[in-house]
């Protein structure tokens, strides 16, 4: 609820300190480093770069990834109107 006191809930759930080492996002995160010179230091910085340009967020999943294709998308969102994007 907006405006709501959340300060006396209980978090539910914390990633582990060593989420950048264990997981698939933390891989991804250094593959973009490594590819891009871009570095995230939380998910939070990595959601704000995937809406404030999704063309090259979505582009870049699709070169981490490499799924087998005979070509690489132009564009990573056809239309990135929300909602509705394709």
């Amino acid at each position: 609820m907006p405006g709501a006191d959340t300060s006396t809930h209980d978090v539910l759930w914390s990633p582990p300190s060593d989420v950048r080492d264990t997981t698939r996002i933390g891989d991804y995160l250094d593959w973009l480093r490594r590819r891009t010179g871009q570095e995230f230091d939380d998910y939070a910085a990595l959601w704000e770069w995937s809406v404030g340009d999704p063309n090259a967020f979505w582009l870049s999943v699709w070169d981490y990834f490499d799924p087998p294709a005979d070509t690489r998308p132009t564009v990573g969102l056809a239309d990135d109107s929300m909602p509705g994007a394709v």
